[in-house]
């Protein structure tokens, strides 16, 4: 079913660039893994930060804060698959054939940054309802960067090379998040310098995605395959 349904032509199939192609020919590949970085390091944060900074931040107790901490990731499973699938619905082949899928990162990458709100919203609830809507967008926005590599990517030979650099982008982000959290509590005695950087590679998410993830990758290859076996 997946080599019967999906817009690949037979002529595509197996055409490599190696990682020399795809890291020097285009800048590409590193902005899909550069983004993942910046998306996973607020997504980190969420995973290994999120009780202590309610603990801290509202008072709550340990049962509190668990409680409130599950909401967010509660609801962001069913509205993050509820956007993808708005998505899916909204943009066009020749759309994702372009790479216009970035344009969703990029807007779920920003609005991920409203973690910065939290400090300031005054009450408990409100936060937990900013928490859901940056959680809900940094879900989605790292799920629609994942189908934007296949979105970009030509050379079928290079999957497993394009999908390993991308991650490795993403989880050395997000390995340092926990970890430069820790020292920027310490050092400030809150949460708020850590949120910003939060919010600041959210934005910058946007930035490297809308600009560096323009041109497809392995194209010329699997263009010179399907010339090769016309002539």
């Amino acid at each position: 079913m997946i080599l019967r349904e999906r817009d690949v032509s037979s002529t595509e199939q197996g055409a490599s660039v190696g990682y020399r192609g795809l890291l020097l020919t285009t800048p590409t590949m590193w902005g899909l893994a550069l983004t993942q970085g910046c998306i996973n390091y607020t997504a980190y944060f969420f995973l290994a930060w999120l009780p202590s900074f309610l603990q801290a931040a509202y008072g709550l107790t340990v049962l509190q804060a668990s409680a409130y901490t599950a909401v967010p990731f509660a609801l962001s499973t069913v509205f993050s698959l509820v956007l993808s699938h708005i998505c899916d619905r909204t943009l066009s082949p020749l759309a994702l054939h372009e790479g216009k899928r970035r344009y969703a990162v990029a807007l779920g990458a920003v609005l991920s940054g409203s973690i910065v709100l939290t400090p300031y919203v005054g009450s408990i609830t409100m936060a937990t309802i900013v928490l859901t809507v940056s959680l809900t967008c940094n879900t989605f926005a790292q799920s629609m960067n994942f189908a934007l590599t296949n979105d970009r990517l030509r050379s079928t030979g290079d999957v497993g090379r394009a999908y390993a650099f991308f991650t490795l982008g993403g989880i050395t982000f997000g390995i340092l998040g926990p970890i430069v959290t820790g020292y920027l509590v310490s050092i400030t005695g809150n949460f708020k310098v850590a949120l910003v950087l939060c919010g600041g590679l959210s934005v910058l998410a946007a930035v490297l995605v809308t600009g560096l993830t323009r041109q497809a990758m392995g194209e010329r290859v699997s263009g010179s395959v399907a010339l090769a076996d016309s002539a």
